[in-house]
């Protein structure tokens, strides 16, 4: 008897797979497929030994936690503020959290499952031949931003997990509403993800011409129905369609060339550290216009769009982070159609390009540097998991909290000792987290705080970091958030701060907020807006 296909295989496998599975396997054939196994048990003694956790994520954590305890989906109780960017993984973290009580545990647990799985789906895929699929195996173990970010803590996971079940189930031409359901998933992991798919809904779109226009449009929307679901709550609960850290970024006063240049400098820092990955990224952008199959340009343009983006928004602070997404899509779109169609002897100079290429670069994560600082170079583009790996590793975690150790979970100790109290901080992770929901830490970077993100940032010559845009407190804010009362002298901010704050602390359905609501976002989005009397 021939046992059942999985359950994996039975989702993605077309009738012409499941005809051939019932035939069994040949001898020769079952050892081939041994290898993409053997791939896969690299693959996670990879991540097992280079699991950690971002201080960025345990901003997400600390909205799980207050929402599980009964705060609400916020960072400092009772102040409704999305502080998070990836609303799905964060409800997904406070289902695990719910009851576990472990964030570390729980964090890790979901990286690792959503990054396993997402393998399985690359080395399993029965349509492609057994060399591709475990070259793109190795890719992945080679590449230092996907290594680095398939734990992390933060939403990486999940999207890579999305993004290669869009492809596969895009390339196999499942039902529009299937695909769009996917890609609306993806953007509430986070938003800007779905430039990756956004050129795959179009061209089905225009593939459904004229006639089929608006049924497919109807399809779409029907598998969206996750993200206009999110958006409205969102609106209705927070008073602001994105997340409080897009307007701390979006308000500051840097121009594009800079941001530009910043982005540069973000992906040269890349290719600096880690070749493959934006090797990769190139060929997947190519790979149509090299190969002459078109039915792969709408993945390409998904990827080049997201670069644009990249470049445009200066990239980001942590190294590789921002392009662990579309390596992911570009990698298994070359390596499951580009490199299946090479002759064989090309397929093995593809092989020793992805074995070679990273030996150029300085962060394989297969040979880890002995480092324990965190230097900074002067992009401001930091290796945040050498920075984070001695107190937040997974090893180092295996018999011992050691993450508890780290200075800013222990200063957010003292303060829930010392009782509720507002702290003015610069970091609001770790500390925040610890710190328990009675504290309320002002972040000066603005991610956190409604105000401060709606107050201009002005650069002074080289005063800003990718990422952290830092905010002078106005005169009595600290007061005004400890008192309850506004104590706020500069005459502009303070009005402007009393409808803010009947936004984000009052009464979700009274028509005062709800006028606020649309005040703050279509009238005086900023405090600059404000007119000074």
């Amino acid at each position: 008897m021939v046992a059942s296909p999985s359950i994996v295989n039975r989702l993605f496998a077309t009738p012409v797979e499941r005809t051939d599975r019932v035939s069994g396997l040949e001898p020769a054939d079952r050892v081939r497929e041994v290898v993409p196994l053997l791939a896969l048990c690299l693959y996670a003694v990879v991540i097992v030994k280079t699991g950690w956790l971002a201080d960025d994520a345990f901003a997400s954590f600390r909205a799980a936690s207050n929402l599980v305890s009964g705060h609400g989906l916020v960072s400092n109780p009772p102040e409704r503020v999305q502080a998070f960017t990836n609303p799905l993984w964060t409800l997904l973290f406070a289902l695990g959290y719910w009851p576990a009580k472990n964030a570390y545990a729980v964090a890790m647990c979901l990286c690792l499952a959503c990054s396993l799985a997402t393998v399985v789906l690359v080395a399993f895929s029965r349509r492609v031949e057994v060399l591709p699929r475990v070259l793109a195996v190795v890719a992945l173990c080679l590449s230092a931003a996907f290594v680095d970010f398939s734990t992390s803590g933060l939403e990486n996971p999940l999207s890579h997990l999305l993004l290669v079940a869009i492809y596969v189930c895009a390339r196999r031409e499942r039902p529009t509403w299937v695909v769009a359901l996917l890609a609306a998933l993806l953007a509430v992991n986070r938003l800007d993800h779905l430039l990756l798919v956004a050129p795959l809904l179009v061209a089905r779109l225009v593939r459904a011409g004229r006639r089929g226009f608006l049924r497919e449009l109807g399809r779409i929307a029907l598998g969206f129905m996750p993200l206009f679901a999110w958006e409205l709550f969102a609106f209705v609960y927070f008073g602001f369609p994105l997340p409080n850290t897009a307007y701390s970024k979006l308000n500051a006063s840097i121009g594009t060339g800079e941001f530009i240049s910043q982005g540069l400098w973000y992906l040269v820092e890349s290719a600096t550290r880690d070749p493959l990955t934006p090797l990769v990224i190139l060929a997947g952008i190519a790979a149509p216009f090299v190969t002459r199959n078109w039915r792969l340009l709408p993945f390409a343009l998904g990827v080049a769009l997201y670069l644009a983006y990249v470049l445009r928004i200066g990239g980001d602070f942590m190294a590789g982070r921002f392009l662990s997404a579309p390596f992911v899509f570009a990698a298994v779109m070359h390596f499951h159609d580009v490199v299946p169609a090479l002759p064989s002897r090309l397929e093995l100079v593809v092989g020793a390009v992805v074995v070679l290429i990273p030996l150029a670069g300085h962060a394989s994560p297969l040979a880890e540097s002995g480092l324990s600082t965190c230097p900074i170079p002067e992009s401001g583009v930091a290796d945040e998991r050498l920075c984070y790996r001695s107190h937040t590793g997974l090893v180092a975690n295996v018999r011992t909290s050691k993450y508890k150790k780290h200075e800013y979970y222990e200063r957010g100790v003292g303060h829930r000792k010392k009782g509720p109290a507002v702290y003015a901080e610069n970091v609001v992770g770790l500390e925040a987290f610890a710190a328990g929901p009675k504290v309320h830490l002002v972040d000066l970077f603005a991610l956190t705080d409604p105000l401060l993100a709606r107050i201009p940032f002005e650069p002074d010559g080289s005063n800003w970091r990718i990422g952290h845009f830092y905010r002078p407190l106005p005169d009595g804010y600290v007061d005004t958030v400890r008192t309850g009362t506004n104590r706020i002298k500069d005459k502009c901010i303070a009005p402007f701060y009393d409808r803010l704050r009947r936004v984000t602390e009052g009464p979700i359905f009274s028509w005062t907020r709800i006028k606020d609501i649309f005040w703050l976002n279509f009238e005086q989005r900023t405090v600059s807006a404000c007119p000074k009397k």
